[in-house]
């Protein structure tokens, strides 16, 4: 009896912790979906030269999509107004999930035109095969932050995404983060081969105030 009792203990211990996590991530989640939708300005050195300066307009909208997932993401990143990336990202909602997190996709170009997101009436007919995908180690990994004036960060680890590549024809590592507040938006990415080799990088983190 004794020990049956302290089984009924633990379990009952475990499902309180579980129920607590389970809060927890969807609470995020919700704080996630009412701060990164927007766009978001700023400006950077050229990486083909640093003397120049270009403008930059990233975009993310939430996007009804449910090919790609329950919660989808739409971003778009213009230099000097020109559209240069487009990627869709899905939003793991499992209930049981432990943290949140979005699986990148890339949206090759010419698969769409810009501003896809402010074409309702395409987004159920962007077929799967369109999207370059990344394996899950890919995902960038939500927590709330804990440093400066951030409210979130996401981010994908080099350790973590490997990726082979037919731009670079190696194997990528790839490491991705934003940083987001109720104003701003701080973003950093950076590709290296298996090798080390340095293949793309912002200039350094990068700062874009909300629109």
């Amino acid at each position: 009896m004794a020990f049956m009792a302290a089984v009924s203990v633990i379990a009952s211990g475990c499902s309180a912790v579980n129920s607590a996590a389970d809060t927890n991530v969807e609470t995020e989640l919700a704080g996630i979906r009412a701060t990164l939708p927007g766009t978001y300005t700023g400006s950077s050195a050229a990486p083909w030269d640093p003397g120049q300066t270009v403008s930059l307009e990233h975009v993310f909208a939430e996007i009804a999509a449910p090919q790609f997932g329950e919660l989808v993401y739409y971003y778009q990143l213009s230099v000097d107004g020109k559209v240069m990336q487009q990627k869709l990202f899905s939003v793991d909602t499992d209930p049981r999930r432990a943290v949140n997190s979005m699986q990148p996709g890339v949206l090759p170009p010419g698969a769409v035109a810009g501003d896809f997101h402010l074409r309702p009436a395409d987004w159920s007919a962007l077929p799967v095969t369109a999207v370059s995908s990344f394996p899950d180690a890919c995902a960038l990994r939500w927590q709330t932050a804990t440093d400066g004036p951030w409210t979130y960060s996401a981010r994908s680890l080099p350790r973590d995404c490997r990726f082979a590549s037919e731009q670079f024809n190696d194997t990528i590592k790839g490491y991705i983060r934003y940083d987001l507040s109720a104003d701003r938006m701080r973003w950093a990415e950076r590709l290296v081969t298996a090798g080390g080799k340095l293949v793309a990088e912002t200039p350094k983190p990068l700062v874009a105030i909300r629109n």
